[in-house]
């Protein structure tokens, strides 16, 4: 058997969208809902043909049709798992009955997709060059979607000047504000998704590809005091709301 790769098999199919997404099995375990073991991560890819494929290394693992697809978000309950803040779920249904369960990194990535993807079910779609392409979580083509050891221990040795978060001053944060140049916490990063990847690219620091070249730009803007002091809250009067460690999702919008 032959291996199928993207790049052979879809070289004169347009690509409307691709990012790394995490995938549930269609199987379904016997208390119902999705075995938590089954989900892996893999690179999809949209094509203008209505074929969304997903593959690992650029081996095709799979494929699914989008003619006729309904797309819609889907609450971490509903696909069978417990609660997660770091994943944003959505299940995409063709017209063959054939369902796809799916989940980004980002709550702006599940909608872009969902947009796309309906778009291109519809035979509506058209070109546009995103914000967010200038930030982007993915490696370079052929590259391993894994941030280089060195890169890693710097990006870290980095963040030690920035223990607490940026927005709202909780310990340990696990999230930045690449354009931003800001270390945030699990609850702000949220926040700072819905403000849009043209105001706020959030990104992992454990989870997501570093480039060296990313780490020298995210460093080049902080650290947090320095952000804060000079740009996001530079002339705020003292008596206004910052945000807490224990605050509301609303105090932290405001």
């Amino acid at each position: 058997m032959s291996v199928r790769r993207k790049s052979v098999i879809f070289a004169s199919n347009p690509v409307c969208f691709s990012s790394f997404l995490v995938k549930a099995s269609r199987g379904k375990s016997m208390f119902g809902g999705v075995k938590a073991s089954s989900w892996q991560e893999r690179e999809f890819t949209l094509y203008k043909k209505k074929i969304l494929i997903y593959a690992d290394k650029d081996i095709i693992k799979g494929e699914f049709s989008v003619s006729g697809c309904t797309v819609t978000s889907k609450t971490a309950q509903e696909v069978g798992m417990k609660e997660d803040a770091l994943k944003f779920y959505f299940e995409c249904k063709n017209d063959q009955n054939e369902i796809l369960t799916l989940a980004a990194d980002a709550a702006w990535r599940r909608d872009k997709w969902i947009e796309q993807i309906i778009s291109v079910s519809n035979d509506t779609w058209v070109e546009d060059i995103p914000v967010a392409s200038v930030y982007s979580n993915l490696p370079p083509a052929g590259e391993e979607h894994k941030t280089a050891s060195d890169v890693k221990e710097r990006l870290d040795e980095y963040c030690k000047q920035s223990p607490e978060c940026g927005d709202c001053d909780s310990l340990h944060p696990t999230w930045a504000s690449i354009n931003n140049g800001l270390t945030i916490c699990t609850a702000c990063s949220g926040v700072h998704r819905s403000l849009g990847v043209h105001i706020s690219f959030v990104q992992s620091l454990n989870m997501d590809y570093w480039s060296s070249e990313r780490v020298d730009e995210f460093m080049l803007l902080g650290p947090n005091n320095r952000v804060n002091s000079k740009l996001l809250e530079y002339h705020v009067p003292e008596s206004y709301l910052k945000a807490s460690p224990n605050c509301s999702r609303e105090d932290r919008e405001r």
